[in-house]
């Protein structure tokens, strides 16, 4: 008599079984963290190229502007599409955004839709804030507040909370 070595059907359905459970339950955690490093990278990216802007006017001695850009050459298009940084008018820098889900909205005193540093590195506006909403969310999950000085400061988690319980305003669906 000669034996045969494999796997009967049930072995395998069984196997099978368990590798669809398993991957019903890693797929999504994997999603959610992927999607949480990229809006990270935004929030970390954003507030760096607001500072690199504020220092490049500095030791320029001239206006240094951060603004949205679909096309990396002019001022335009959505926060999300990238954005530029300029002195004199000339594209000294481009950012690419590590997502294009969601959106990303800015909110300034006297309507300015540009980030603009003056030499003497104070924000050309009284103050401004950032917000990310992902997709289909109604709430943001971080900010960032810059003032008057040009520093950047990172509202997530609980101080958002309290943020948005305290009556401030950062409507996700608003067309700004």
């Amino acid at each position: 008599m000669s034996e045969t070595s494999g796997f009967t059907l049930l072995e395998i359905l069984i196997t099978l079984t368990l590798i669809a459970i398993l991957s019903l339950i890693t797929i999504p955690t994997y999603q959610f963290f992927q999607t949480s490093h990229e809006q990270k990278a935004l929030r970390s990216q954003l507030s760096q190229a607001i500072a690199l802007t504020r220092i490049k006017a500095y030791s320029e001695g001239k206006v240094a502007t951060l603004c949205k850009s679909k096309d990396k050459k002019t001022c335009g298009g959505n926060w999300l599409d990238g954005y530029i940084m300029m002195v004199n008018k000339q594209v000294v820098h481009t950012f690419q955004n590590p997502t294009t889900k969601g959106t990303l909205k800015w909110r300034a005193a006297l309507n300015h839709q540009a980030i603009q540093f003056n030499p003497t590195n104070l924000f050309r506006s009284d103050n401004g804030t950032f917000w990310y909403c992902p997709e289909k969310s109604s709430q943001p999950t971080w900010l960032i507040v810059v003032n008057k000085t040009g520093h950047v400061r990172e509202v997530t988690g609980r101080q958002l909370d309290e943020v948005i319980s305290e009556g401030a305003k950062f409507d996700c669906n608003a067309i700004i």
